[in-house]
């Protein structure tokens, strides 16, 4: 089997026993990503041409701008950045609307580069409503180009909304979304609910805690999160406010943010992760079972295995196969492999 990239780093052997029809998988654990394995398995589709990045050295966000309208209410709203946001950056705006005639949840997200804007996450409770979005490669907006953010819904001239729009440098330029969750209460205690497990470690966190109100301070966030200055709309009767930040990520597992309101209100909570620099390479730890026939079930473990296409034997049979998560390839011995 070969994966190959520009370093080296793991070695496994399968040698087939002669007059015995089975395949048994040794191997040693070196240092970089080469695999290497004769008549056994090919992982495709989870190597970039480029150097990989180990550590999430060259994320960043570079600034953030926002918005929220003042007195009256408003079907849309839009915010202009400080600087000119950066060619190929990844756009996130977390943002949240009130109306308490009628849900007005967001329609569209755009802005003057004409670019794609797509829905993370969101969550609606009684007049307010919480989402996430984001434009991956996003094109350069100038400080005279703006970010628009439109809702819908019968009565949405009357809309409050506050939003905060994240311009991140070093993001994955395609498909960066990886992991969301959202949450929804009453009282000081806000947060976002918990994430799954990322699927890499190289990743950002974005989170939001919005609020109904306009009296409301935010304090004792989570640690390690930058925190960005709040949006606070005081449209009569439909004021909220919202305050997001922002946490790098250097290892995989389950992410949640929160915060304290400094008085008892209707909250909401959305926090999604987003890839960056290249993925981490691949490794294989081992196999199990260690020899067996054709048909035989075989669980290949190791890491960084979200994102495999394929998994063939030497000779190029290919093998049915699932990903059970980013540590295990469930897969079977097929007829014809050596």
């Amino acid at each position: 089997m070969r994966l190959e990239g520009e370093q080296t780093a793991s070695r496994f052997r399968a040698l087939r026993r002669r007059g015995r029809g089975s395949v048994r998988f040794v191997g040693r654990l070196a240092t970089a990503w080469i695999f290497l394995a004769v008549g056994a398995l090919l992982l495709a589709g989870l190597v970039s041409p480029q150097p990989l990045a180990f550590a999430n050295t060259s994320a960043s966000v570079l600034e953030s701008f926002g918005a929220a309208n003042a007195s009256s209410g408003s079907s849309s709203l839009s915010a202009s950045p400080t600087a000119a946001t950066g060619a190929g950056d990844l756009l996130v705006a977390v943002i949240r609307t009130r109306n308490i005639t009628v849900l007005a949840p967001v329609s569209t997200v755009a802005d003057s580069a004409i670019d794609t804007w797509t829905r993370a996450t969101s969550k609606s409770q009684g007049s307010g409503d919480e989402e996430i979005w984001y434009a991956a490669s996003a094109h350069t907006l100038s400080t005279s180009q703006s970010v628009t953010v439109t809702v819908s819904g019968t009565a949405a001239a009357s809309t409050a909304i506050a939003f905060t729009v994240l311009d991140v440098s070093g993001a994955a330029a395609s498909s960066p979304l990886d992991v969301a969750a959202t949450n929804a209460a009453t009282g000081t205690a806000a947060s976002t609910g918990t994430t799954a497990i990322t699927a890499q470690a190289s990743e950002i966190a974005i989170s939001d805690i919005a609020w109904n109100t306009s009296a409301i301070t935010v304090s004792g966030q989570t640690a390690g999160y930058t925190v960005l200055p709040t949006q606070t709309s005081k449209v009569s009767s439909d004021a909220t406010g919202e305050q997001g930040a922002w946490l790098l990520l250097s290892t995989t597992g389950a992410q949640s943010y929160s915060a304290t309101l400094s008085a008892s209100a209707a909250w909401a909570g959305a926090i999604a992760t987003f890839k960056t620099g290249t993925p981490a390479p691949p490794t294989i730890t081992g196999f199990n079972p260690g020899t067996g026939p054709v048909g035989t079930p075989v669980t290949i473990t190791g890491t960084n295995f979200t994102g495999a296409t394929a998994v063939t034997f030497f000779n190029g049979v290919a093998a049915s196969y699932t990903v059970t998560d980013s540590q295990h390839i469930s897969t079977t011995v097929p007829a014809g492999a050596t």
